[in-house]
């Protein structure tokens, strides 16, 4: 009996392994053939990310050479030179893929949604902050940083996709999510591309603001997201490059060129709109 239970535990043991190399295979195959098809939307559509091969990342944002991640993206060449090698990077290809085929039902399509039009500074500092103000933020300094931050996500090229402008990818979330190829860094500093990223899909203004107060907040579980709520709402200057900061060690974003002195400029740039306004 004893030896008859050992044959059915070790057949139930093969079975489980050859279901899961089963799951990978397929799992890899549509991550291969999500990479061949984003990489033609990449090459053949206006509103893919701008790094194409010829251009690179178009016309920077003009003030003080602080371009927004968005807007300052490297070339696709440079890109394929530097990604990384080795298991580790197919591996978490891997598992991208496996997660979003079992939650598949959940994909929906990616639609562009600026809220302002694009490259033009004072409206999009102006429209964010109202659309800050009727979701119920009431702080100033709050809504600075926010804006920056939705600026350094989605550029003045306003390039966002289902109310995500700041740039949320889809981690644990059991919403709606969409796919859109992005670029990452690694701990090195070299770019690489991740072709079928999942990002949390969002129907309204006030969701995408509810899902970032509910990360960034004083309740979270992250003690880097509760540094960065307090220093969200501080009034002083110096909390522009804290926040930052706070968020990089969170690993809220991989980006290292765009440093928390570089936020803190865009901050100084938002205000600077935001007061055009009312002394108009």
């Amino acid at each position: 009996m004893s030896h008859l239970s050992g044959n059915v535990v070790e057949c139930s043991t093969k079975r489980l392994i050859s279901a899961s190399l089963a799951l990978a295979f397929w799992a890899y195959c549509g991550s291969y053939a999500g990479e061949m098809r984003a990489a033609s939307e990449l090459q053949n559509s206006d509103s893919a990310p701008s790094i194409s091969a010829e251009t690179g990342a178009i016309e920077p944002a003009a003030f003080e050479g602080v371009n927004p991640v968005a807007d300052d993206m490297p070339k696709l060449g440079e890109i394929e030179k530097t990604g990384p090698d080795g298991l580790s990077f197919y591996f978490n290809q891997l598992g991208t893929a496996i997660r979003q085929r079992l939650n598949i039902g959940l994909r929906v399509e990616s639609t562009l949604t600026p809220w302002a039009e694009p490259w033009n500074y004072n409206a999009i500092c102006h429209r964010m902050n109202q659309i800050l103000i009727d979701a119920g933020i009431s702080s100033k300094s709050m809504r600075i940083r926010m804006i920056a931050h939705a600026v350094v996500a989605s550029g003045w090229r306003q390039q966002l996709w289902n109310y995500n402008a700041w740039g949320v990818q889809q981690g644990s979330w059991s919403g709606p999510w969409f796919i859109r190829s992005t670029q990452e860094v690694d701990d090195d500093g070299q770019y690489y591309m991740v072709w079928d990223a999942a990002w949390r899909s969002f129907s309204n203004w006030q969701e995408a603001i509810d899902d970032f107060t509910a990360r960034i907040s004083a309740k979270s579980n992250r003690d880097p997201y509760r540094q960065a709520y307090r220093y969200l709402k501080d009034p002083s200057y110096r909390a522009d490059a804290a926040y930052w900061d706070a968020l990089k060690a969170g690993r809220y974003y991989t980006a290292q060129h765009f440093t928390s002195k570089r936020f803190a400029i865009l901050c100084w740039r938002v205000r600077n709109e935001l007061r055009k306004g009312e002394e108009g």
